[in-house]
C-alpha cells in the first residue's frame, strides 16, 4: 500500500516538472529574445531589462543610420509582408469590410487618415493627428514602434525593428486597398 501512495507522488512531481518545461519552452518559442533574434527580422515583444551601469567607460557605440523609406520600398516584397503581418492579425484585420479586433480594420490604412476608421475607438494621442493621413513614413515609423513614434497610444505593441521587413510589411499593407499608392521604384 505505501509503493502505490509513493508513486502516486512521484506521477505527481514528474508531472508537474512536464508541465513546467512545457510550459517553458513554449514561451521561448513564441516570444524569442535575444540580438541573433533580430537579425533574423523576428518581432521584439518586450523590451530587455536595462543593463546596470557599467562602471568602465566603453566608447559609444554610433546609432546605425537606417535607408531611407523609399529605397526600401522599392525593393520590398508584399507576400513577406503579408507573412510578417501575421503577428498583425491577432488584433487586426486585413480584409475590406471585415471591422475592428482590439485594433482597427488595417484595410485600406496607407494613405488614410489617421485615428479615422469607423467602428473602432482610438486613443486621444491618435485623435490629435485626425488631420494627418497614414503615409509610407509614418507607418514606417509606427511599425517601427508605435510608443515612440505617438506617445501616449494604447497599442501595446513593441514594434519591428528589421528596416526592410516594417517596409515589407507596408508593401502588404498599401497592397490590401481598393486604391493602392505607387510604391516607389529603383
Amino acid at each position: 500500500m505505501d509503493s502505490f501512495y509513493f508513486n502516486k507522488v512521484a506521477g505527481a512531481v514528474l508531472a508537474s516538472l512536464l508541465v513546467l518545461v512545457g510550459v517553458n519552452t513554449a514561451i521561448h518559442l513564441f516570444y524569442p529574445k535575444g540580438t541573433a533574434n533580430l537579425s533574423k527580422g523576428h518581432i521584439v515583444v518586450a523590451p530587455e531589462a536595462a543593463a546596470p551601469p557599467s562602471t568602465t567607460s566603453a566608447p559609444a557605440k554610433p546609432e546605425e543610420k537606417e535607408p531611407p523609406v523609399e529605397s526600401l520600398l522599392a525593393s520590398a516584397n508584399a507576400e513577406a509582408g503579408q507573412n510578417a503581418a501575421k503577428a498583425c492579425g491577432a488584433c487586426h484585420n486585413f480584409t475590406k469590410g471585415a471591422g475592428a479586433k482590439v485594433g482597427p480594420d488595417l484595410y485600406g490604412v496607407v494613405d488614410r487618415n489617421v485615428g479615422s476608421e469607423p467602428g473602432f475607438s482610438y486613443s486621444s494621442a491618435l485623435q490629435q493627428h485626425k488631420a494627418e493621413k497614414w503615409t509610407f513614413q509614418s507607418l514606417y515609423e509606427w511599425i517601427k514602434n508605435p510608443k515612440a513614434f505617438i506617445p501616449g497610444n494604447n497599442m501595446g505593441f513593441a514594434g519591428v525593428k528589421n528596416p526592410q521587413e516594417r517596409a515589407n510589411i507596408i508593401a502588404f499593407l498599401d497592397k490590401e486597398s481598393d486604391h493602392p499608392v505607387p510604391l516607389p521604384q529603383k
